[in-house]
């Protein structure tokens, strides 16, 4: 297993770097469709969107989710508590300082 986890890794990272796009952008975007492909019918769009936003900066802020996804910031915290209560999100640390953690079964 674990060679064939080098070896695509190696194809994704040549393949990156032959499309001119950044590694990172890249990572995240394979990161989000990952994801996405697991958790399936399982989420609502915007609890999709959370994710993504997530995936993208695991920093992000519950006020700036709620500004880049268009919902209220109190929508934006029952769509997390779903998404923790389905065992999808983690936050690790204190609320300042701390970050999100996506948890993809």
């Amino acid at each position: 297993m674990g060679s064939k986890w080098i070896r695509q890794s190696k194809e994704y990272l040549k393949l990156a770097a032959e499309e001119g796009e950044g590694v990172t952008e890249k990572v995240q975007e394979k990161s989000i469709e990952k994801v996405i492909e697991k958790v399936g019918e399982r989420v609502t769009e915007n609890q999709r969107k959370i994710l993504e936003e997530i995936i993208r900066n695991k920093y992000i802020t519950v006020k700036r989710l709620s500004e880049d996804i268009g919902i209220s910031e109190r929508k934006t915290q029952e769509n997390i508590k779903k998404l923790k209560g389905k065992s999808l999100l983690k936050r690790v640390g204190p609320d300042k300082g701390g970050y999100w953690e996506v948890l993809a079964k």
